[in-house]
């Protein structure tokens, strides 16, 4: 059977709705599982408006969006509607706009407007147009992705480990411990050097 959907008031939806909202997601662990929209109407989202009212679809934020065809014009709107927890106080439920004109007497969908023009703003208003994105009171922030009671919690930034901050072991030379053809070298080369440095220094003395 299909879940309940309640209004903000707590009443279950009734009539035609009662059949026409259902839960966004058939996966209880989806937060959207609770959200309810009218998406089990007979005329497909974007339809004709001629065959009647158009199905919802689920945005991630929790706002049902619906587009209908109107005389050869496409006409979105966006609606917060119902939720399966008779609480809308519980978490689990987009309670905003509840206690607006737009939500009539509790018991039909409120209408609800991007205030940036797109369904993917994060700041929405309750009303039918971006006229009351001036109002504050009727200004509502929403992520994104509706989490409803899950914590949104940053993961902990892992610390690295000693062998990732150490510094490189130098690499040995392979040829074991004997000196290097060119450490050899600088040592003849070195001793050529000091020996004529002795004899200039000793006719240095000799002058003084």
């Amino acid at each position: 059977a299909t879940a309940t959907c309640y209004w903000p008031t707590g009443n279950a939806t009734y009539a035609r709705d009662e059949y026409e909202h259902m839960p966004c997601s058939n996966d209880t662990t989806s937060p959207l599982s609770t959200i309810c929209c009218a998406l089990n109407r007979t005329n497909p989202s974007g339809g004709d408006k001629l065959y009647g009212r158009t199905n919802d679809e689920c945005l991630p934020n929790g706002v049902c969006r619906n587009r209908v065809l109107d005389h050869g014009t496409m006409q979105v709107s966006y609606w917060r509607e119902t939720c399966t927890e008779r609480d809308w106080k519980s978490g689990l439920c987009l309670d905003v706009c509840s206690d607006d004109w737009t939500s009539g007497n509790g018991t039909t969908g409120a209408v609800m407007t991007p205030c940036d023009g797109t369904e993917k703003s994060l700041t929405w208003c309750c009303g039918i147009s971006t006229d009351c994105c001036k109002d504050p009171t009727k200004v509502k922030t929403l992520p994104f992705e509706f989490r409803g009671a899950i914590p949104n919690t940053a993961s902990a930034t892992p610390r690295p480990l000693a062998s990732e901050t150490s510094s490189p072991t130098p690499s040995v030379t392979a040829g074991g411990g004997g000196l290097t053809t060119g450490a050899k070298a600088g040592i003849g080369v070195g001793a050529v050097v000091g020996a004529f440095l002795l004899i200039g220094l000793g006719f240095f003395l000799a002058r003084r």
